[in-house]
């Protein structure tokens, strides 16, 4: 049997109360949900240039590599069927059937969802995430490294850029801690350090006077690519 819930974070202070909106103050104190035994589902959230680039092995190739090599299972929105749901219901769904929730963020919002414009697809796998209580690892591009190893239209949203750069500083005071990368390698390196220390966070105490075991789950295939449910920028 999985646990659902444990304690909450700890609250905010009296001056991050006063200064943040009641999204910031939902997104920093929340309940998070236990992590079962590993091995995890752990939902890759991104936009498209980073599946796109590096031609020959993009940032997502490498971010999936990193979820491998650290023993868990990367879900990504590319790998699910056409289905006869809402866009905003599927990956609502998809996001909350996983464990652990990994952001990977550039200088572009991405595409709105289409039965919800006022959000990305991006937005609302962090929003769902959050809501959800799963663990949230955070990683934003350094836009300013030397080479990031894309082209430049992936580094300017002319269209909804505004609304990305509210949208980080949202994630920023949303009680996570956020980490810069700069290559494929790096971002790579770096998550597969976060899964591992992830890990050895939320491995079972023995504890005195408790008879508790935690029955190891079957690893998940990794699936090859299917059909997208929708196009994200």
């Amino acid at each position: 049997m999985w646990l659902q819930f444990c304690a909450c974070e700890p609250h905010l202070n009296a001056r991050d109360r006063s200064d943040s909106s009641p999204q910031d103050r939902r997104d920093a104190v929340r309940s998070r949900r236990v992590l079962p035994a590993t091995p995890w589902r752990v939902f890759l959230s991104h936009t498209s240039e980073f599946r796109e680039y590096p031609q020959n092995k993009s940032y997502v190739n490498h971010a999936e590599q990193a979820v491998i090599a650290a023993e868990h299972t990367p879900v990504d929105m590319e790998y699910f069927v056409a289905a006869d749901q809402k866009p905003a219901d599927v990956c609502k769904d998809k996001v909350n059937a996983c464990d652990v929730y990994v952001g990977i963020f550039g200088m572009r919002y991405g595409s709105p969802v289409r039965d919800r414009p006022e959000v990305s697809y991006t937005e609302l796998e962090f929003d769902t995430a959050t809501e959800a209580g799963l663990e949230r690892l955070v990683f934003v591009l350094n836009e300013s490294a030397e080479d990031v190893r894309l082209p430049p239209k992936a580094l300017n949203d002319p269209q909804y850029g505004q609304r990305q750069q509210a949208f980080l500083e949202r994630v920023r005071n949303s009680g996570v801690t956020v980490q810069r990368f700069s290559t494929p390698e790096n971002l790579e390196k770096l998550l597969e350090r976060s899964l591992r220390q992830l890990a050895d966070r939320s491995a079972p105490k023995s504890a005195v006077g408790v008879n508790a075991t935690v029955a190891a789950r079957p690893v998940p295939k990794y699936l090859p690519h299917m059909a997208d449910v929708g196009n994200r920028m």
